[in-house]
């Protein structure tokens, strides 16, 4: 797949059956390619370089985001521009739902939620501070978002933007894979939430310096465990969870 000798390639993914390549690129392109032969199929086109792509579940469309200040939803037969999603800054990320139905796009302060249908613009969620991520719950009711390190997460209802709970001073936030409940982190400490009600109802230590802060963690399949490390992996601990 050659995209030339002065275009940088910024990712690239198969598509489910591996017969297809998505690449994006600094040349304000995303493009399909044939893996069986490395034809370039599709060229879909941004104003600035294209900083993400991915495809849909059923992979009829293709979703692009860039800092022209828009994410696009294109045609994956044809290429045509079937939605264009503007904000007011350049996207940092944009993914769809687990059904496809719904986008989310995020840009340094504002996440946006649009109708994959016809690209109409659902509800608009707003941050204090840059925006990281922008995550669906399991069931897709509520939306998770974190803004730049050590500033908040919060968690929103999807069907109309409302907020339901702030968490503070958190340098990220993720859900558990049911989505029933939320685990933030700072330098030195977890906190566990129940999705359903913000309760705050775990709180773990991590015996760590300052320079070598907590930096993420891991929920087990069941719930059950919490996976933490620090920033530079000088040690990992597993914590029994009990609710």
């Amino acid at each position: 797949m050659n995209h030339g000798n002065d275009i940088w390639v910024n990712g690239a993914r198969f598509s489910a059956d591996e017969s297809l390549v998505l690449t994006w690129n600094l040349d304000n392109t995303a493009r399909l390619w044939r893996v069986e032969d490395g034809a370039e199929i599709l060229r879909m086109n941004h104003d600035s370089n294209v900083w993400g792509a991915e495809f849909s579940v059923d992979e009829s469309r293709i979703l692009t985001w860039s800092p022209d200040r828009t994410a696009r939803l294109w045609r994956a037969e044809d290429g045509a521009e079937v939605a264009r999603m503007s904000h007011d800054s350049p996207v940092g990320g944009a993914k769809f739902s687990a059904d496809g139905s719904l986008i989310r796009t995020w840009d340094n302060k504002t996440v946006r939620l649009w109708r994959t249908e016809d690209g109409a613009q659902v509800t608009t969620m707003n941050h204090d501070y840059a925006i990281q991520e922008a995550t669906f719950s399991a069931d897709e009711s509520r939306i998770l978002t974190w803004s730049y390190y050590g500033t908040s997460a919060r968690l929103w209802r999807a069907e109309d933007g409302n907020e339901m709970l702030r968490m503070d001073w958190v340098n990220g936030a993720k859900f558990s894979r049911d989505g029933s409940l939320i685990r933030t982190w700072d330098d030195k400490t977890v906190r566990l939430w129940r999705t359903r009600d913000g309760a705050e109802i775990l709180r773990i230590n991590h015996n760590t310096s300052d320079i070598n802060g907590v930096i993420s963690g891991e929920f087990s399949a069941d719930n059950s465990l919490v996976l933490l490390w620090n920033r530079i992996g000088y040690s990992s601990k597993d914590y029994m969870v009990r609710l």
